[in-house]
């Protein structure tokens, strides 16, 4: 008897207002996956330095290291896989003296959405000469 009791109070509990209960579990559903899309996700991704803007006398020899690591912040919708391509990373040899130079990593975003947290190194090393355009071309047979 007291089991029978407690199965209809739980029935009742559970069956009452069953629609309103439903399209509360569907509002609910839909408003936490239109908030996880908006949340922001970061992304760490790894790439060969570009180095731009080389003086027309320096040659460079070498860049280390080589590849930098970048995380990226932004909106989960918003990164994707097209918008990770497009990331350009360099540093602007305009300053080259030969021998070694120490320069800044910056990187280039497709998006202003789009944020840089951390670049490590945030320094790279670059070693390099002087090309001597006055000299004449050594001939083999000299």
């Amino acid at each position: 008897m007291k089991i029978n009791k407690t199965i209809k109070k739980l029935k009742l509990i559970l069956f009452n207002n069953l629609h309103l209960k439903i399209l509360s579990f569907f509002v609910a559903l839909l408003m936490w996956i239109n908030i996880s899309s908006y949340s922001n996700a970061k992304y760490q991704i790894h790439g060969y330095i570009d180095v731009i803007n080389i003086p027309p006398d320096i040659e460079v020899k070498s860049v280390k290291p080589e590849k930098v690591s970048i995380v990226l912040e932004g909106k989960k919708n918003l990164l994707n896989q097209s918008e990770l391509t497009n990331i350009s990373i360099y540093v602007d040899g305009k300053k080259l003296k030969e021998g070694k130079n120490v320069l800044p990593v910056q990187v280039l975003l497709p998006s202003e959405k789009i944020k840089v947290v951390s670049i490590r190194p945030e320094n790279v090393i670059i070693y390099a000469r002087k090309i001597n355009q006055n000299q004449p071309e050594r001939r083999l047979n000299d």
